[in-house]
């Protein structure tokens, strides 16, 4: 027995788990907008300010995310894959939206509306792809790490018998 007692706080979990998403989408946002400077396709400046009203931004839309997700753990509240990836599009463009127009961006203003839809559009997806591809490594590197846990469990039980 140890003389420390071990207490589990739900409210912390969840605490972390709310500030994981914001920083994971925070991260994610920051490298894609970096992407988009490099290639050119930013209307933003990367000022001090902008970069905050960036960051805002895509807590955004990692609150967006957790609520989705979180959603799933109520029978009630169950919703399909697709309705929820759906619904993320949706909620992600209309977050989009609003903060270009709370902090006067312009790049959903309606003289580039088209433009502006049809970049979402394209860039939704590579996105979705891009993390779904870093999800797919990521199993991958578990899955071996586990392969070779087990194989050197099994050797070391094969050498005491």
């Amino acid at each position: 027995k140890t003389p420390f007692r071990i207490v589990r706080y739900p409210i912390m979990n969840a605490i972390k788990k709310f500030l994981r998403y914001i920083v994971y989408h925070v991260m994610a946002g920051s490298t894609f907008y970096l992407a988009t400077i490099a290639c050119g396709f930013t209307t933003i400046s990367p000022t001090p300010q902008h970069a905050l009203q960036l960051f805002l931004m895509f807590a955004l839309i990692g609150l967006l995310t957790i609520t989705l997700t979180e959603l799933q753990s109520h029978q009630f509240l169950k919703i399909p894959f697709l309705g929820k990836i759906f619904l993320h599009f949706v909620g992600t463009f209309l977050i989009i939206v609003g903060t270009s127009f709370v902090f006067n961006w312009h790049f959903a203003a309606p003289s580039i509306v088209a433009s502006f839809i049809w970049g979402y559009l394209i860039i939704y997806p590579v996105v979705w792809l891009a993390l779904y591809f870093y999800w797919w490594l990521t199993a991958r590197k578990i899955n071996v790490s586990l392969r070779s846990r087990q194989a050197n469990f099994h050797s070391s039980n094969n050498h005491s018998n």
